[in-house]
This record gives structure tokens, C-alpha cells and sequence, in this order.
């Protein structure tokens, strides 16, 4: 056989090869619009019945019936709906979505998932189990906290917080650690806390024990929590963990939890943390403290700092002074004979404290 002809034949091959890809191609993408058009034609009669379950409508269970009802392909069409609505409604309604989704067996086919070999399908498992607040299902979301894969752990973790049993507490704030071998990460910081956040008050002896974890991401979830949801243990244990926390970082945060949650006997530690021999983000940190905690024995001490150096740490004890009520206003306007610089910034946060006032009246 000549080239010219071998030559024929590769392009004659090639074209052959093109035209079978793009037959292939062109053929699946009509087969799924005519599946997308086949589930939107199934649909289209079910949307009004999720609608009216959805909205607490269905006071007589009637759409949510025959929901229960529908066979495996008008379920399959409305299936996306419902799971979705289930994620944005609560009390009654949630409860008879809940209802339609066991009848179509969604929630044993989520449990036999949690075992898949594929880490999606365990995700999916996870998260419908979540959804559907199976407490049953807190041994097995715990496992999946050891899970090979990361999106299963993060899935898993959200989950926990959805059903807020605080049994779970200690495994979700210690999930924030990546688990030993390969390059795995552990839970994000805010998956972790706001699933510890759900818990309640369930929580705090984790919280607790979290506050003297030794690996400090442990630590930062715990003081994150503590910082929302003011229990008072926990407040207390943060004042302990402040004298012995060694992560900057970690101690910012909690001179903030303090300023925010604590009362005058947090004073001293504030005053002793906005002192020049700190660090200039600890100094700032516990300015705004002082404001935030709004004591009228802080007025004196933020103060003194309007003419520092460090003009942002200055601007910060003018803005916390508004903060204390008339003493912090009586401040600011004696403050304006300190000097020009101290001057300025005491204008600058009188003129935004009227402002404030004008908008809030």
C-alpha cells in the first residue's frame, strides 16, 4: 500500500472517529433534555403540594399524603424540591417533609450509604440523615468524623450540629484536628462551632474541657463559641485560660470574649492587656474591650491613650469612650485640651457619636 493511500485511510479513520463522538455527544445531550423535560412534566403538578406543605398550610395532610403517595418517577422528579424546602423550614411543616421523604424509603437508603465505598454517596447519606434530625443516627455521623475523606468529615460535622445532641459535643470540637496520616485537614473552625452552637447549653462541659485543649485550634473553637453563647462557666473558665494562654493570637480573642461578655471584675486584666508593653493588636483588642465592657472606671485609663503614638491604638480609645455613656462623652470633651493630636481625635469621635445619635433618634 502506497503512503498516499495509508494517508487516505488515517484521515478517513479520523473523520469516521469525529463524527461517532460528535454522534455520541449530540445523542446523550437529547437523552438528558428529554429526561429534564420528562421530571419538569412530573413535576410541575407536585410543586403546588410542596409549596402548601412548606408554608403550614396543610393543617389537614392532605398534600403532604399525597406526597407520601406519589409513585418512584413523579417522587424522583419532586425530589430535589423537597429536600431542598426541608433545609429552610422548621416545626410542623419540616415534620411532614420529613414524613414524605421516610415514606420513599430517603432515609434508610441515607443510612445504607454512610458504608459506601464512594465518598459522595457517604456525604449525601450524612447529609440527609442531618437534614431529617435522625438521632438515631449519632453513633454513625460520629464514625464518619474519622471519615478517609475530608468533605465526609465536614458534611458529617454539620449534620451532628443539625440534630444538637450535645453527646456529640467533645468528637465535633475536636474534629477542627485533622485525623493522623496523609495530607487530610480536619473540620473548618466555623462548621465546628456553629454545630457546637446548636447544642446549647448541652455543651459547655465540652466547652470546658475545649478551653484547656493542647492543640490551640481546639482552643479557638472553644473561645469562638464561648464568645456566642454566654455561658457562664465558660466565662469564667476564659478568665482562668487568659493567664496561661501562651498563642497571641488565642488571647486577643479572649480579651474580646471578655470585653463582650464579662462585667467590672474583668477590668484590671483589660487595663493590663492595653498596656504599652503588649503587643500593638493585644492593645487595640483590649481598647475596644474596655468600650465594649462600657465600665465608667476605664474612662481615665483610655484617657491617657488619646495622645499615643500608635494613632489607630488612639483613634480606638476615643471610639471605646463613646461607649461609656456620659462619663466616656465628659471625657472626650475635657480631652480636647490635651493637645492637638489628642484634640482631634476626641472631635473626630464626638462628631460620630452625634452623628450615631441623630441616626438612632
Amino acid at each position: 500500500m502506497t503512503p498516499r493511500a495509508i494517508l487516505l485511510l488515517t484521515l478517513l479513520a479520523l473523520t469516521v472517529g469525529c463524527l461517532l463522538l460528535v454522534g455520541i455527544t449530540v445523542t446523550a445531550k437529547v437523552r438528558r433534555l428529554q429526561r429534564s423535560r420528562t421530571l419538569e412534566r412530573l413535576a410541575a403538578p407536585q410543586r403546588r403540594l410542596v409549596l402548601e406543605v412548606a408554608s403550614g398550610e396543610d393543617d389537614d395532610n392532605v398534600a403532604a399524603d399525597a406526597l407520601a403517595g406519589l409513585r418512584k418517577a413523579e417522587w424522583e422528579s419532586i425530589r430535589p424540591a423537597v429536600i431542598a424546602m426541608l433545609a429552610k423550614v422548621r416545626g410542623a411543616p419540616a415534620e411532614q417533609l420529613v414524613r414524605v421523604i421516610a415514606a420513599h424509603g430517603e432515609v434508610e437508603l441515607a443510612r445504607r450509604r454512610l458504608t459506601s465505598g464512594r465518598s459522595l454517596h457517604r456525604a449525601r447519606g450524612a447529609y440527609l440523615l442531618g437534614l431529617v434530625r435522625a438521632q438515631d443516627a449519632v453513633p454513625e455521623l460520629l464514625e464518619l468524623l474519622r471519615d478517609p475523606a475530608d468533605e465526609v468529615r465536614l458534611v458529617a460535622c454539620r449534620s451532628l450540629g443539625f440534630i444538637a445532641d450535645p453527646a456529640a459535643a467533645k468528637a465535633v470540637l475536636e474534629a477542627v484536628v485533622a485525623p493522623a496520616g496523609g495530607d487530610r485537614v480536619g473540620v473548618p473552625s466555623w462548621v465546628a462551632a456553629e454545630s457546637l452552637l446548636a447544642m446549647g447549653a448541652g455543651a459547655q462541659s465540652a466547652l470546658l474541657a475545649g478551653l484547656e485543649h493542647e492543640d490551640p485550634r481546639v482552643r479557638e473553637v472553644a473561645i469562638t463559641v464561648t464568645n456566642h453563647s454566654s455561658l457562664p462557666a465558660t466565662i469564667e473558665a476564659l478568665r482562668v485560660r487568659l493567664g496561661k494562654e501562651t498563642e497571641p493570637d488565642l488571647r486577643i480573642a479572649m480579651v474580646g470574649a471578655l470585653g463582650r461578655l464579662g462585667d467590672h471584675a474583668d477590668l484590671p486584666a483589660l487595663l493590663g492587656a492595653a498596656e504599652p508593653n503588649q503587643s500593638s493588636g493585644m492593645r487595640r483588642a483590649a481598647v475596644k474591650a474596655l468600650g465594649d465592657l462600657g465600665h465608667r472606671d476605664a474612662a481615665e485609663p483610655l484617657s491617657a491613650l488619646l495622645p499615643d503614638p500608635d494613632r489607630a491604638l488612639a483613634a480606638a480609645a476615643a471610639e471605646a469612650l463613646t461607649h461609656l455613656g456620659a462619663v466616656g462623652i465628659d471625657t472626650l470633651h475635657a480631652a480636647r485640651a490635651q493637645g492637638r493630636e489628642a484634640r482631634r481625635i476626641a472631635a473626630a469621635a464626638l462628631h460620630v457619636a452625634r452623628l450615631r445619635e441623630s441616626a438612632g433618634g
